[in-house]
């Protein structure tokens, strides 16, 4: 699985690239033969003004038709956690031949 990351508006955190590999490997380990990719994309919504404004969307490809979650948080470890969590939810099962 090939995991690639883009920041908007220059907002990065390498620490955060590592953590969001890590936490999608835990998750999506059993779907590894079906998907080919994750795109990562993490901003910072509205710059210094804080609050919930953290963001992370990933998208899963594969053998199956394209997921796409978004989840915001005060956080972007947090907005990475909720986003890994619904793709955790999400029902794979019935797109993937086994």
């Amino acid at each position: 699985m090939r995991t690639t990351f883009h920041h908007p508006h220059g907002y990065h955190a390498a620490r955060s690239e590592q953590d969001v590999e890590a936490r999608l490997a835990a998750v999506l380990d059993r779907f590894q033969d079906a998907i080919t990719s994750v795109h990562v994309t993490m901003e910072d919504l509205n710059g210094q003004k804080g609050g919930v404004d953290k963001s992370c969307k990933l998208e899963l490809h594969g053998s199956f038709e394209t997921v796409v979650v978004t989840a915001t948080h005060e956080h972007i470890l947090g907005a990475v956690d909720a986003a890994v969590a619904q793709f955790g939810r999400v029902k794979l099962t019935g797109w993937i031949a086994w």
